[in-house]
């Protein structure tokens, strides 16, 4: 993104859009549409400077919201979102990166040093996924001891 936020794309400002329809209302303490334009500006500007502006607020009252829980618990909701929709996109294309890989590994042309690093990224990939199912399993194992309160 160009640094200048008033320089959006038409993708990056629908992005804006849809994270303020997104920003939950259910809370008794509800944030102000001034602060839900912040959080959806903090989501895809560069740095603070960048989301005030294209938030339209000043610089000083985003940081004071950022002493604010309320603000804060919403803000890393919403990048948990964001997140969580970049782990679903790579997981749909593991198989395919994990296919490139093996072509390249196993093309007869392909040097030697570019089959071994293909050989070391399918490895580290492994290693990585095995690594966050691990410790998806060992975590929900002890929420549910502590829920059970085991």
């Amino acid at each position: 993104m160009a640094n200048d936020p008033k320089k959006l794309t038409t993708r990056q400002k629908k992005r804006v859009v849809k994270n303020l329809s997104e920003i939950s209302d259910n809370d008794p303490k509800k944030l102000t549409t001034r602060q839900k334009k912040a959080i959806s500006a903090l989501i895809i500007a560069p740095d603070k400077k960048a989301a005030a502006e294209l938030a339209g607020v000043g610089y000083r009252s985003l940081n004071r919201w950022f002493e604010d829980d309320h603000f804060m618990a919403e803000l890393r909701r919403a990048e948990g979102d964001l997140i969580g929709e970049a782990v679903r996109s790579l997981i749909a294309d593991l198989a395919a990166n994990i296919k490139t890989m093996l072509d390249i590994r196993d093309h007869p042309r392909t040097p030697v040093s570019v089959k071994l690093r293909a050989c070391q990224a399918i490895d580290q990939s492994l290693l990585k996924w095995r690594e966050a199912l691990d410790m998806e399993q060992r975590l929900a194992a002890l929420e549910k001891a502590v829920l059970n309160g085991k």
